[in-house]
């Protein structure tokens, strides 16, 4: 009984390895793609860009755009004054910086605020050429 009892034991000690192995896998998958981080996030109609550093327009080219397009971003702002912001900056998420560079993020506090912001920007990755985000906060 003893040695079937070790037997069986010791046979357990491969599938923690497999576990172990297999978690890891999806650790770095998950790092990589951020394919789970993006599901939660479409469920709060929030939507974070995947665009390179390289393609962000430089900081002041960014603030030139939003200047002469104000009336499009006071449209957005009106869908809810008090509770719709829209901010410049080089941070996309708390993962990536792009010094000297611009990016757009709308934030937002509700669902229906964050469709009636998709359904008024035609692309999902630039506003005129500005990568940008829009996050439920």
């Amino acid at each position: 009984m003893y040695n079937q009892t070790v037997a069986i034991l010791r046979g357990l000690r491969r599938p923690r390895y497999i576990i172990a192995a297999f978690l890891l896998l999806a650790i770095v998958v998950e790092c990589n793609t951020a394919w789970v981080r993006d599901y939660w996030i479409s469920q709060d109609a929030s939507m974070v860009h995947r665009v390179p550093c390289r393609k962000w327009p430089t900081r002041a080219e960014a603030e030139r755009i939003i200047e002469t397009r104000a009336a499009f971003f006071k449209r957005i702002e009106e869908i809810s004054p008090d509770y719709i912001s829209i901010s410049v900056g080089d941070t996309m998420n708390s993962f990536r910086r792009c010094p000297g560079k611009a990016n757009i993020t709308i934030w937002f506090a509700g669902r229906a605020q964050g469709e009636a912001i998709k359904a008024i920007i035609p692309d999902d990755k630039y506003i005129f050429g500005i990568p940008y985000s829009i996050i439920n906060y």
